[in-house]
């Protein structure tokens, strides 16, 4: 990935960190309980082939909307590899997450159900005992589905609008004015995904500091220590580690 590129996702990817959310850039198959690597989310592991009789489950959920620049919205929440009309390339967009659901797996059930023929890099999540993890490794806990809009405005230069419609035709977009009325004359518009797909994650995990309650212990503490904590998004330390992961990973995406 070249500089200008990886800056387009880096500024992306930073959307997503103070919610405590890894955004998904491909059109991956993903469910909770899979382990994958990387931002590219690379299938490591599905669930099955890694828990046994693991029970998820599914419910409605929101997602707050964003501000991202057009090209990293058409790129990674629309994943769209498409070159914007010159008039728009610099524009801001509004990302939205419509029909969203939410797939749940369970810490506890994760730990119960692993299979003894996991791959080792799964398997040391759950290790009782300070062992290095696979850096590029995650094992998803939450899984949320969504169609992405992204709304943006148009106005200012030369007339964008032919350019957008060959684009949404090529990428398979629906190209919509954003308030109702006629295409040509909205100055507010929405490119909006064909289907739902999985768009952000939470890990079940993260990776335990060596000096936090969860791996750390005196002679008068009985817990043993650990690889790994449950993740939990209103916990400060757990947001910048995963922030740390997503920083380490942009500069390794390809």
């Amino acid at each position: 990935m070249i500089g200008a590129d990886r800056a387009l996702l880096a500024a992306y990817v930073a959307s997503f960190k103070p919610l405590g959310l890894v955004p998904i850039l491909t059109p991956a198959d993903l469910k909770a309980g899979d382990a994958i690597t990387g931002l590219g989310a690379a299938i490591l592991c599905r669930r099955a082939d890694a828990f046994t009789e693991l029970v998820a489950w599914e419910a409605t959920a929101t997602l707050p909307t964003l501000e991202v620049s057009l090209r990293a919205g058409l790129r990674f929440a629309l994943c769209v590899d498409e070159t914007l009309p010159d008039a728009l390339g610099d524009r801001a967009a509004v990302l939205r997450f419509d029909e969203v659901t939410v797939e749940c797996v369970s810490r506890t059930a994760l730990r119960q159900s692993l299979r003894p023929d996991a791959p080792d890099s799964i398997v040391r999540f759950f290790a009782n005992y300070p062992v290095k993890l696979d850096d590029d490794v995650m094992l998803l806990g939450h899984v949320f589905r969504a169609r992405c809009t992204l709304r943006f405005d148009r106005r200012g230069g030369s007339n964008p609008l032919p350019g957008l419609q060959a684009l949404a035709a090529r990428g398979g977009l629906r190209l919509r004015p954003a308030t109702g009325g006629a295409l040509r004359h909205a100055e507010v518009l929405d490119l909006i995904a064909p289907v739902l797909r999985p768009v952000v994650f939470r890990p079940a995990f993260i990776e335990a500091d060596p000096l936090t309650p969860d791996t750390f212990r005196t002679m008068n503490q009985m817990r043993p220590r650990t690889a790994a904590r449950n993740f939990d998004p209103d916990r400060e330390a757990d947001l910048l580690t995963l922030a740390a992961w997503m920083e380490r990973q942009v500069q390794r995406f390809a």
